[in-house]
């Protein structure tokens, strides 16, 4: 064997053996991944005095007797518009008293026919004046033929008696005729003058006046529409229209607050709420199915407009005190809806040993619910229930998972994290 084949040979083998040991090596098992505890925030049950809001959403109007139409009660065409008795202009959006005229109609056939109507007074009352004298000197023919009758009853006949105790009866009747043709042809000009009225378009109370819809010279049939008069001024109605299963836990005189369930959470209570149910339909709209509802409030402050969507909330349950918890500790993708509680809290040192960590374990539990608190975001929790049968804590007692709680189940790991986590 020559050197060179010697040498050729051992280095060879000691290569064979580097690589045999760095086989070796690779082939060792891996060691175990630690899962590190996730950051969540968990805190146990406060007793907090919950309510049950419903929200509805509809249109605000004027109560029904806040609202007037102006209307046309007889056929006539316009001749004055927005100008009130005294001459002075009136505007669309102005403030109205009650009575004002808004506008005025041709009355020139009224007039005509309040002219006739004196015309047939006058001649009613010549009638009348004419029986008078009739019925006098019936009257005293009568009584004349009388005094003769009883001083010379032979000259006195009893035909010619007769005769004239029927004009004294026909003179009398004639003058109740004549007093009732009075009487009617006064009425018919007290009539009239009231016609007259009806020319002029008035406000029926005080508020403000709406958009006018007519125009000079246009002839109106009766019940046209001239304008609206609103008074929004002390209240306004939301009218809502809600299914059978929100129409159930609405009463009349519940509690009424304007704005949906997310505004003012940390404030509204029912102090805030002024507002009143007023009304619930007694049965559904036959074309949606669906029931209307009025919730009235005060406008004076709020000075709300008529016909804008409003968002409402009704306290369909009044305040009471339970163990409750933020909305978010629920996971709600099942139902009955879950919690994640924390068992086995312990204190640990963090993985780089430089500060400690509030760590533990999760557990899964069934939670029975009862009032949601929309307005809070509060959920009171009746029970709860552990599918595996292994947890039989107090409800006041147990920490519970209210944030980045998403994922976990039971088993995993925890850690108390800080606000800036």
């Amino acid at each position: 064997m020559t050197p060179s084949y010697s040498r050729r040979l051992s280095r060879f083998i000691l290569a064979s053996g580097l690589l045999t040991a760095l086989l070796a090596g690779c082939t060792q098992p891996p060691k175990p991944e630690t899962t590190p505890a996730a950051p969540v925030k968990w805190e146990p049950a406060s007793s907090v005095v919950l309510e049950q809001w419903t929200e509805l959403v509809g249109t605000t109007q004027p109560p029904p007797e806040c609202i007037v139409h102006i209307t046309a009660p007889i056929e006539g065409r316009v001749v004055s518009l927005l100008e009130n008795a005294a001459g002075e202009p009136i505007h669309e959006g102005d403030e109205v008293t009650f009575g004002e005229v808004i506008a005025k109609l041709d009355d020139y056939l009224g007039r005509l026919n309040v002219s006739n109507a004196e015309s047939a007074v006058q001649t009613a009352k010549q009638d009348k004046a004419q029986a008078q004298i009739a019925l006098s000197l019936a009257s005293d023919q009568l009584t004349a033929y009388e005094t003769l009758k009883r001083n010379e009853p032979a000259l006195a006949t009893v035909i010619e008696m007769k005769t004239r105790q029927g004009a004294e009866t026909k003179a009398r009747s004639d003058l109740a005729s004549a007093e009732l043709k009075l009487n009617q042809a006064a009425k018919t000009v007290d009539a009239g003058n009231k016609q007259l009225q009806l020319y002029k378009l008035t406000t029926p109370r005080k508020g403000r006046l709406g958009r006018v819809q007519v125009a000079l010279g246009q002839t109106l049939a009766i019940g046209a529409e001239i304008a609206v008069v609103v008074d929004l001024e002390d209240q306004i109605d939301v009218l809502s229209f809600v299914s059978q299963r929100v129409a159930v836990g609405l009463k009349l005189d519940q509690n009424a607050g304007a704005g949906g369930l997310d505004e003012k959470a940390d404030e509204v209570r029912t102090a805030d709420a002024p507002g009143r149910v007023v009304f619930i339909a007694p049965q559904a709209e036959p074309e949606t199915g669906c029931f209307a509802v009025k919730v009235r409030f005060p406008n004076k402050e709020a000075h709300l407009r008529g016909n804008v969507v409003q968002r409402v909330r009704v306290l369909t349950l009044p305040g009471k005190d339970y163990l409750a918890l933020p909305e978010t500790a629920l996971l709600e993708d099942q139902d009955p809806p879950s919690v994640e509680i924390v068992e086995d809290v312990k204190t640990v040192k963090s993985a780089d040993g430089k500060e400690e960590q509030t760590v533990g374990t999760v557990r899964r539990l069934t939670a029975i619910v009862g009032v949601h608190d929309r307005v809070l975001h509060q959920v009171a929790i009746l029970q709860l229930k552990d599918p595996e049968g292994k947890w039989a804590g107090k409800i006041e007692e147990t920490l519970f998972i209210t944030k980045n709680g998403q994922g976990l189940q039971t088993g995993d790991a925890v850690r108390l994290a800080e606000e800036a986590d």
